[in-house]
């Protein structure tokens, strides 16, 4: 309410300068068009009494109904004893016959413009005729008067230039201008500059929000210059001879309004802030249990995950048979969750003083076991929770509130149904909120002290079903209100301790977490808080508190030096909104160390296969990708990625984390590239790339020869193989190559595996299969080929 009341008297301010400036504009111009030179305008010269006289006898026979000739010869004389005012520039305002006509002295000009209409001047600069526009000679020396009434300006009056009122300006007098047309525009440019600086100062006072008073800016200005243009073009021969609505008095006040109001309407723009928060949590399934059975629909099966996303109430019965089924599995629990405080999460140190469950306790009490008043200490970290009797989401909040809906946190920003719920806190003390208040002249940036450090949390649990305790669970505790008397810690940094660093890098960003809002340095020598070189950026202000309850100071450390141990020495002092003198500095350093690195390499004759075919039998074949690591950090210890296509899309081995990785491949004939990339933990990396032809076998080995050799049977197969051999004439070829009495045709050496051997014996038929490395080989009732040994006499 407080705010909305704000946002109304700042429109309401706004409002009112708007009309302001429209009136102070309208009267701007009204007051430069009644003025000359630095007269003031209506100020009545005194005169000598004879020619006030004269003055009344001339206004008598001006009643008097004579011929024009008269009237101009009568007014032409009883004008001449009007003397100038001295003073150049300065005006003098008398009443003829109801014509009020202002007066200016030291003008040396042949012609006059008088409320858009041309009259000749004598060499004293008196009125002595009427003239059209297309009648002002070439070279003329024009300036411009005012009347106050319309109709001719009586012969005899003295005019002269209206550099006072609306022609020229002090700024066009400097600069030596006579001509009307340059004079306006320069008094335009001159108006112009003064408001377009005046007027931020002005809504600055009157608290107008920055797109209020910048539109009023170009607005006024550009209006008073569209004025004093528009006068431009009424001096200027533009017009020619109209005597319409653009060569009347009104035009420029006209032109100048309309010109404010449409540069207002083109620039003012509404600018609104507003700050959105994103939250990402686990999807949530409906309360309650309406649709379980649409898991039944038998179009699909009902796996648990189906199940359980239709509804929290939604249950998977018969898991694992062909018989699941979704279901409601209590509709008629209609019981909010109980409520009872969790141990097993709460800070060392701490306890809870009632364990009763809600209902009918109303809640519990946080106290601190070795403190006096039980206060939490302030700018520490303390874990709390509760836990329900059935799976339910609960919420916490500083305000009571009357639905659970209006709620805006989740206990533990967890949104998900369970039994445990956790929640971690770091409040300021009473103390510290008020000395920043105090300090910085500010409110507290958002955080209210209540009842004295005193805080009570509301907490409401949901079930599955929907139904939530009305009565809120209250966890109550009080902050410690005493003065701060401990340093600073600092409890986190966004680099883990003794961290290796890429070789060669020099210098990294670094933030360090503290317990309290701190002002931080650091050092490479361990030394003194001021005497450390090294300042940091740090959150000052109590609600600049990170997600992780802490507050943040970033900086960046330098002078890294490759293969060796780089100590860095951080210290802070607290309270940096109180006078140096009242802050309390760490007196023992946080020591902080980098470990410089060297290059990592791939061996290159680890990597494989390289530049080889791989075979197999499958249609897939398996092949292993296997390299080895070295240098680096900690000798080789590395992670590796893979990809065989796109340089920047890398899936990491299987195997790794070592200096040596192996991952699998299960590969279709052809040929490829993969593109290899190792990286250890301080970033330093090496890339290579292998290239193999994956080959799929797809029949067994062949005899291509058989011979005596030797008083043995010798066959020769078309590949590397193993060929085994049965001399049973009952099973013939039927028969596994593991079978009993099965024999193996042994290699003359390991070298050569074409070549296979037997006994010769040629009373025996021998049954040879022959199977590759691949595992080919011929079906269980063939053979590779059937050998019958002859012997053959020689006569």
């Amino acid at each position: 309410m407080k705010e909305k009341n704000k946002k109304e008297l700042r429109k309401k301010r706004e409002s009112i300068f708007i009309i302001l400036n429209l009136l102070v504009s309208i009267l701007a111009i009204a007051f430069m068009m009644g003025l000359e030179s630095e007269g003031v305008s209506g100020a009545v010269i005194p005169k000598p009494q004879s020619a006030l006289d004269e003055l009344d006898k001339a206004i008598k026979d001006l009643k008097q109904p004579k011929s024009p000739a008269t009237i101009v010869a009568r007014t032409e004389v009883d004008l001449k004893p009007l003397t100038p005012i001295k003073e150049s520039g300065q005006l003098s305002t008398t009443t003829i016959s109801g014509i009020e006509t202002k007066v200016a002295t030291d003008v040396a000009a042949t012609h006059a413009i008088i409320n858009g209409k041309y009259y000749e001047l004598d060499s004293l600069g008196r009125v002595v005729g009427e003239i059209d526009k297309a009648s002002l000679p070439a070279g003329a020396n024009v300036v411009q008067g005012t009347s106050t009434t319309q109709g001719p300006v009586p012969l005899g009056t003295q005019v002269t230039s209206e550099t006072a009122t609306k022609g020229y300006g002090k700024l066009a007098k400097i600069l030596g201008i006579k001509n009307p047309v340059m004079g306006n525009l320069v008094q335009g440019i001159q108006w112009s500059a003064v408001a377009y600086f005046a007027i931020p100062f002005i809504g600055d006072l009157l608290g107008l929000e920055p797109e209020t008073t910048k539109a009023l800016q170009y607005a006024v200005s550009s209006g008073l210059f569209a004025y004093n243009a528009a006068e431009a073009v009424q001096a200027s021969s533009l017009l020619g001879k109209s005597t319409g609505f653009f060569a009347s008095s009104s035009f420029p006040a006209i032109a100048g309004i309309g010109v404010g109001i449409a540069v207002f309407i083109l620039t003012y723009e509404k600018v609104e802030y507003k700050t959105v928060s994103f939250e990402c949590l686990p999807w949530e399934a409906p309360v309650g249990g309406n649709d379980c059975e649409k898991c039944n629909d038998e179009i699909q099966t009902c796996s648990r995950y189906r199940c359980k996303s239709l509804g929290q109430a939604c249950e998977l019965v018969n898991e694992g048979t062909d018989k699941e089924l979704c279901y409601w599995a209590n509709p008629k629990d209609v019981a909010s969750p109980m409520i009872t405080p969790l141990e097993d999460v709460l800070t060392d140190g701490y306890e809870y003083t009632n364990t009763k469950p809600r209902p009918p306790s109303w809640g519990t009490t946080i106290v601190k076991t070795r403190s006096k008043d039980g206060c939490i200490a302030a700018f520490t970290p303390i874990s709390f929770g509760i836990q329900t009797n059935k799976p339910s989401q609960c919420k916490i909040d500083f305000n009571r509130t009357t639905m659970y809906d209006e709620m805006p946190f989740y206990f533990g920003e967890s949104n998900l149904y369970d039994y445990n719920h956790t929640q971690r806190m770091n409040l300021p003390s009473p103390d510290a909120i008020n000395s920043f208040a105090k300090t910085t002249e500010n409110e507290t940036g958002g955080l209210t002290i209540q009842n004295d450090g005193r805080y009570t949390l509301y907490a409401r649990c949901r079930s599955g079903n929907g139904f939530w305790n009305i009565d809120a669970y209250e966890i109550k505790f009080c902050v410690d209100k005493g003065p701060d008397t401990t340093p600073p810690q600092i409890i986190e940094t966004s680099i883990r301790n003794n961290q290796p660093v890429q070789f060669e890098i020099d210098k990294v960003p670094i933030v360090v977490y503290t317990n309290e809002p701190a002002s931080c340095r650091w050092s490479r020598t361990d030394q003194n808080f001021n005497k450390m070189e090294n300042n940091m950026s740090c959150a000052s202000n109590p609600m600049q508190m990170q997600s992780n309850l802490l507050y943040a100071c970033s900086g960046e450390l330098t002078n890294i030096e490759d293969r060796k141990d780089n100590n860095f020495y951080f210290r802070c002092e607290d309270q940096p909104w109180k006078p140096k003198n009242e802050r309390i500095p760490m007196t023992q350093s946080y020591q902080f160390t980098l470990k410089g690195t060297q290059p990592l390499n791939i061996i290159e004759d680890s990597v494989s296969p390289s530049n080889e075919t791989v075979e197999g039998a499958t249609t897939t074949v398996n092949v292993t990708l296997y390299l080895e690591t070295e240098h680096g950090y900690k000798d080789g210890e590395a992670t590796c990625y893979y990809n065989s296509g796109n340089e920047d899309n890398y899936v990491e081995f299987l195997e790794t984390n070592s200096y040596k990785h192996v991952q699998r491949q299960d590969l279709t004939a052809g040929t490829y590239t993969y593109y290899l990339k190792c990286v250890d933990l301080g970033g330093n990396q090496d890339t290579t790339s292998t290239t193999f032809a994956v080959f799929v076998d797809t029949k067994e080995p062949s005899v291509v020869r058989v011979l005596f050799d030797e008083d043995k049977l010798k066959i020769q197969t078309d590949e590397d193989a193993d060929c085994y051999y049965s001399t049973n004439a009952n099973t013939q070829c039927n028969y596994e190559l593991t079978n009993e009495g099965i024999s193996l045709m042994p290699h003359e050496t390991n070298d050569n595996k074409k070549e296979h051997f037997a006994p010769w014996d040629a009373k025996e038929t021998y049954y040879i299969k022959c199977k590759d490395k691949n595992g080919k080989q011929p079906s269980p009732t063939q053979c590779s080929i059937t050998v019958r040994p002859t012997e053959i006499s020689i006569i």
